[in-house]
């Protein structure tokens, strides 16, 4: 019997079905859409956020505890990579603790490079 995939799992691959299934446009359209409504996870101006060193875009990151899952809130100066990031942060908070060391999100590669260069 195999062992049911954690929420986390079954989040990101769900998220990395449906960001394949999409044209590079479409890809864009629903990013902006996510970066855009990002706001409430978005780490804010005045929190102590820790800056992301080697992206070619700013990148904030502040992380807390929230209950027993991680609440992940990011900001970028790059609306496209606030949409990717609402997902990663939506993958985190549904994470399990002993899962957050080995999770390696799999929208990123679904992400076409002509959206978002990973580079």
């Amino acid at each position: 019997m195999m062992a049911r995939a954690s929420a986390a799992r079954e989040r990101d691959e769900a998220l990395a079905r449906h960001l394949r299934s999409l044209d590079p446009l479409d890809q864009c359209s629903l990013l902006i859409e996510r970066g855009l409504g990002a706001g409430t996870r978005a780490a804010r101006e005045d929190e102590p956020a820790e800056r992301i060193p080697g992206c070619e875009t700013n990148i904030w990151v502040a992380l807390a505890w929230e209950g027993e899952h991680l609440e992940l809130r990011a900001r970028s100066d790059s609306v496209l990579v606030d949409g990717a990031l609402s997902m990663v942060a939506e993958i985190c908070h549904v994470a399990e603790p002993s899962e957050l060391s080995d999770l390696d999100p799999l929208i990123i590669d679904a992400i076409d490079d002509s959206v978002i260069d990973r580079d």
